[in-house]
């Protein structure tokens, strides 16, 4: 259950986002592949979390960081998801680049090993 904090509208917004961010950040290469943005009733009002799985000691724990119901943390906080996606997916074709090259220099072995042999 998520929980807002009665002093959510008292909060300077950047102050919130900075404190916000701080609690994403150790998670990015989670949230480069798992989490989502969810809205939940708390209070008599919407607010949004990023909820998130964790393992924690070999079991999977679901997390959540509140980021209230002020639609300029709700679009940053879009926003940082989807730029922890993209840096993943980056990874994920560098990863593939790599295995395409190391294919391609084992294709260029054998091809110059090929061409020695006297035939």
């Amino acid at each position: 259950m998520i929980e807002a904090p009665a002093e959510d509208h008292d909060e300077d917004p950047e102050a919130r986002w900075d404190a916000i961010q701080r609690k994403l950040e150790p998670h990015a290469d989670v949230l480069a592949r798992q989490g989502t943005l969810v809205a939940k009733d708390a209070r008599g009002r919407r607010v949004w979390a990023v909820r998130f799985p964790e393992m924690v000691a070999g079991r999977r724990v679901q997390r959540s960081i509140y980021i209230g119901d002020r639609d300029e943390l709700v679009e940053r906080a879009k926003g940082l998801l989807e730029q922890y996606r993209l840096q993943g997916s980056w990874a994920d074709e560098v990863e593939g680049y790599a295995r395409l090259a190391a294919r391609a220099g084992g294709v260029a072995r054998l091809l110059a090993s090929s061409r020695r042999r006297p035939g």
